[in-house]
């Protein structure tokens, strides 16, 4: 499944944000963050099944890397 709609998520930490994000979610279960190019879960079923695959331990630690951030407990629970 490709995503089709796109969202921008740099910088929306307001209210704003749930709206947009149940507009995305309106067009399909997944959205293109046009900052990042990430794909973005939208469906709270997907999320919750994501967040419990073993298969996608420590996704996402290359953005510690990216910050310099190589170790300590804020990674070792993120990585879990």
């Amino acid at each position: 499944m490709e995503a089709q709609t796109s969202v921008d998520l740099t910088g929306n930490f307001s209210g704003d944000l749930h709206r947009m994000l149940r507009q995305a979610a309106q067009q399909g279960p997944l959205a293109v963050d046009t900052a990042t190019g990430a794909i973005v879960v939208l469906g709270q079923r997907d999320v919750e099944a994501l967040a419990h695959d073993q298969r996608l331990a420590g996704i996402g630690l290359a953005l510690f890397d990216m910050m310099g951030i190589s170790y300590g407990p804020l990674r070792e629970w993120y990585g879990g």
